[in-house]
């Protein structure tokens, strides 16, 4: 099989898996929501809401222990379902998450991935590309489904093959300015971020076009992202170090080649070495995208309040976010429904660089408690036949 290259040939050996259970291979890190790895999830991701962080709130709480957020599965399994197409380049282009119930302190998972479909794309990453799109389970200890995520991967030449397959992302981004007066700007945004916390919000309370406050995040930098590699995939990163990462790399053909040296490394290297991000046509070093994901869940959470329940979450990217930019996080209200006595609010997120250019869209759905129920939580678990509803509403 050729590496490195889009054909017929590699392309149908990798149609072969669609609904075929996939291993895991490391694509995974943690199995457990224990309290020391929520905690080092969400320090890793930058947030510090004390219903994750802390056992005294947690069990004060109206959910009576500390949670994890919903995001804080890709740490048990990452979203990307990639098989074959060896040599390569993968492309995280987008995650929907549904959740059924939340993630609570001592929650142990399985999970089962399958690839679902694949679609050959022309276009300006590259003459031919391949969109992998697929579906993970997160299962309970007791084999119940906790949520599920369908995820869209692109798969593009890289290296000289990318120039050579016509791509239009062979250079680098521009380097973004701040002026002291920005960073100040960005740093006190940053702090002055505040969360509802105990204090109840209801479905009656939340009004149709209400804008959230609006998050910044940056400048990215490589602490960020090695901060998200400890929280979410620790030392499995692209199969480990050392003697691992080689007995890996041997058996899966996911690597980069030193042009200089013809030593294979590990694939994600883009991410934090610019000269990598710019030869897989990412402009330089750029986030890993469910950063920005989890960026959106933050800013939804720190509205709704511990009593709200988010039960569905996606976004799709639309251009990368690199090293030293500094993403705006958008998210307004666009819809309220009752569905089968769930109070949801659908809400809508844009998130842009400095330049104001559009770099990830999304959406959400969140569950309120109802004053005209007299509910005071959130109805959790949310079945699958209302989670279908929502899609569809």
């Amino acid at each position: 099989m050729p590496w490195g290259v889009i054909d017929d040939e590699s392309v149908a050996e990798a149609r072969r898996l669609i609904g075929v259970e996939l291993k895991n291979s490391r694509l995974g890190w943690n199995t457990e929501a224990s309290a020391d790895n929520i905690r080092q999830y969400v320090w890793g991701v930058g947030d510090d809401n004390p219903l994750y962080l802390d056992d005294d709130y947690g069990a004060a709480s109206i959910w009576g222990t500390r949670l994890a957020p919903g995001s804080f599965l890709h740490s048990i399994r990452s979203t990307v379902v990639a098989p074959k197409l060896p040599g390569v380049q993968w492309i995280f282009a987008g995650v929907g998450w549904t959740f059924f119930r939340p993630l609570v302190l001592g929650d142990r998972f399985t999970t089962r991935a399958y690839l679902v479909d694949m679609q050959d794309k022309r276009g300006r990453m590259a003459d031919r590309w391949i969109l992998q799109n697929g579906r993970i389970d997160y299962l309970d200890a007791d084999g119940g489904l906790v949520a599920r995520a369908g995820s869209s991967i692109a798969r593009t030449p890289r290296g000289p093959a990318l120039a050579a397959a016509g791509s239009q992302r062979t250079g680098a981004a521009p380097v973004t300015d701040y002026s002291p007066q920005d960073l100040d700007f960005i740093a006190s945004s940053m702090l002055a971020e505040t969360a509802r916390g105990r204090a109840p919000l209801s479905f009656e309370d939340v009004t149709v076009g209400e804008e959230l406050p609006t998050m910044l995040r940056g400048p990215l930098t490589q602490t960020d992202l090695i901060a998200w590699y400890c929280g979410t995939m620790g030392q499995e990163i692209y199969g480990g170090p050392l003697k691992r990462g080689v007995r890996y790399r041997a058996a899966h053909p996911d690597y980069l080649v030193d042009e200089a040296t013809g030593q294979k490394l590990p694939a994600g290297r883009g991410h934090v070495e610019p000269a990598a991000g710019i030869a897989v046509g990412m402009g330089g070093g750029y986030d890993l995208g469910p950063m920005r994901l989890n960026w959106v869940e933050q800013s939804i959470t720190n509205w709704m309040g511990d009593a709200g329940f988010i039960h569905q979450l996606d976004i799709t990217l639309r251009r990368p976010n690199n090293l030293g930019q500094t993403s705006r996080i958008d998210v307004t209200v666009v819809s309220k429904n009752v569905i089968e006595d769930y109070g949801l609010v659908e809400l809508v997120a844009r998130v842009e660089n400095w330049q104001g250019e559009l770099t990830a869209q999304g959406r959400a759905a969140v569950v309120l408690p109802r004053q005209a129920s007299g509910q005071l939580r959130a109805p959790v678990p949310v079945s699958a036949a209302v989670a279908a509803r929502v899609r569809q509403a």
